[in-house]
């Protein structure tokens, strides 16, 4: 039985590995060929995967209530007046207690999905925290908002992908399909042209040239 259980793991493990590079292909789509702007590109590649652990629904929620908990404390962060070394440090050790109270809500009320909640890197919250409060202070609050509900509109738009395709399983059986993934996102790397987005908004622009000549 343990050995069973461990081999379930195993596999359970290699599988969100090689899930991995698909994930980050699709979001390089989302990123470099519609155009749509993230929080980088770590955050909703890694946040991703942890939806594949929680389940959509779940997945939103918990990143809802961790970033939204997470730049309340940080603006608080702001007395301090401390570092961004030490800032960073102080937001990971709250975001891990925010995520360890998620888990203890999770037992006491037997919700299977917040005990996954450790699936989200406390790193890679942090940064996004840091990130959606340093845009809220450079950019504003519109394009902090709209930088993190693009994060989160890529993050489900992966995790759907994933599992409408059931590439999880496809990937599993055929891992030769990743060199195919790599050349895609080659290809897509040596495109500079306009972006889908781009193309929809300059359209205006391009259909007067279009009609002069």
């Amino acid at each position: 039985m343990v050995g069973g259980g461990a081999g379930a793991g195993a596999a359970q493990a290699i599988n969100l590995i090689l899930v991995l590079p698909v994930i980050a292909c699709i979001v390089v789509i989302f990123r470099s060929v519609i155009g749509i702007e993230t929080f980088g590109t770590f955050a909703p590649v890694i946040v991703s995967l942890a939806f594949l652990m929680t389940g959509l629904a779940w997945g939103v929620a918990i990143f809802c209530v961790i970033v939204g908990l997470g730049v309340v404390l940080r603006s608080a962060l702001q007395w301090f007046r401390i570092q961004l070394v030490a800032r960073l440090a102080v937001l990971i050790a709250l975001v891990s207690v925010m995520m360890a109270g998620l888990t203890v809500v999770g037992a006491y009320l037997g919700v299977g999905a917040l005990l996954n909640v450790s699936i989200f890197p406390m790193v890679i919250m942090s940064n996004v925290i840091e990130n959606f409060t340093t845009t809220q202070v450079e950019l504003g609050t519109r394009e902090a908002i709209r930088l993190t509900r693009n994060t989160l509109f890529v993050c489900a738009a992966c995790y759907l992908v994933i599992e409408w395709a059931g590439l999880q399983s496809i990937v599993l059986s055929f891992p030769e399909v990743l060199l195919g993934v790599v050349a895609l996102e080659i290809a897509i790397g040596k495109w500079r042209g306009l972006r889908l987005l781009e193309y929809l908004r300059f359209s205006d622009l391009v259909r007067p040239a279009a009609s002069e000549r």
